[in-house]
């Protein structure tokens, strides 16, 4: 009877469902372990979920964590078992990803996004909070930092979309042949995205992420689509505004990242007064996925050197 049961789970571990339900029981177990727990509220008419991690006492900084394109608040979740206990953290996920609600009608621009994460700053905090974006994430914490400066304490961006660099990456190279490698919508494709976007050691995702990640993926592919047009909707001249940047700034970059190549680093830098730059040998696009530790030492690092 033992293995007749065994060989029906197997069975059934095989469809998408099974995987699915298997996949977000394995997330909410992560979540756990990192003394996360989901919260949601409304903003200008729109449900935003987000993540909280309670400090361990009352006077407290925040620190409020920013995903990338496509991605979600839980690609934070290792990362945040690294920051210590005497933080508040906030991971949110930005309007159309995650566990909010997609929109076809909305207009996913650059100041959408901003102006959604600067009123959940106000609403959720009330405070200036310590700004961590990743990629996307990185642009709109550098955005809300030159609109709202009074909002921001510190800004760490790692591997920051909004400047083109000098040498063109793995998925500028796709893009210039018409195939945007950030929106896969087969399995293979998804392989192939992780494989651009991730260094010498990838993060472990234990079985069936790949298989629900790159379905769930495919199931949003006509809204990511659409939102890469809004987000070169808008007129973006970030390089002439970045010298107007008055918040401590660091920039961390993964070596190998084929998303967005790591000679970008040099061009923030340049336009950044006093930023501080930090290069991870043999990461990627997602230094808190990959060595998670270690990203997070050099932002808390940062944020104590700075007074906090």
């Amino acid at each position: 009877m033992y293995r007749i049961v065994l060989f029906a789970l197997f069975l059934l571990s095989g469809c998408a469902g099974i995987q699915g339900s298997l996949f977000d029981l394995g997330v909410a177990a992560e979540r756990g372990k990192s003394g996360l727990v989901e919260q949601a509220i409304e903003i200008e008419g729109q449900r935003i979920r987000y993540l909280e991690r309670p400090a361990a006492w009352s006077e407290t900084e925040t620190i409020l964590l920013i995903h990338g394109f496509a991605a979600n608040k839980d690609h934070w979740i290792r990362f945040v078992r690294f920051l210590p206990a005497h933080y508040r953290i906030l991971a949110l996920d930005l309007p159309g990803h995650g566990g909010n609600e997609p929109d076809s009608t909305a207009s996913y621009t650059i100041s959408y996004f901003t102006t959604t994460v600067s009123l959940f700053v106000k609403e959720v905090v009330n405070a200036s909070v310590h700004l961590v974006g990743n990629s996307l994430g990185g642009r709109i914490a550098t955005e809300l930092s030159l609109a709202h400066p009074e909002q921001v304490a510190t800004i760490s961006l790692l591997d920051p979309a909004g400047i083109r660099s000098l040498v063109p990456s793995e998925l500028d190279l796709a893009l210039a042949q018409g195939e945007n490698l950030l929106i896969p919508t087969t399995r293979d494709e998804y392989d192939r995205f992780t494989s651009i976007a991730f260094g010498d050691e990838p993060p472990n995702l234990p079985w069936p992420t790949a298989s629900v990640v790159s379905r769930r993926y495919a199931e949003r592919a006509p809204l990511y689509r659409k939102m890469w047009i809004d987000l070169f909707a808008e007129p973006d001249a970030l390089e002439t505004r970045l010298q107007d940047l008055s918040v401590p700034t660091l920039i961390i970059w993964g070596e190998k990242d084929g998303i967005l190549d790591v000679s970008a680093a040099a061009e923030w830098a340049d336009r950044i007064p006093h930023a501080v730059v930090e290069i991870m040998a043999g990461v990627g696009h997602a230094p808190m996925l990959e060595q998670p530790e270690e990203t997070a030492e050099l932002v808390i690092d940062f944020i104590k050197r700075n007074g906090y």
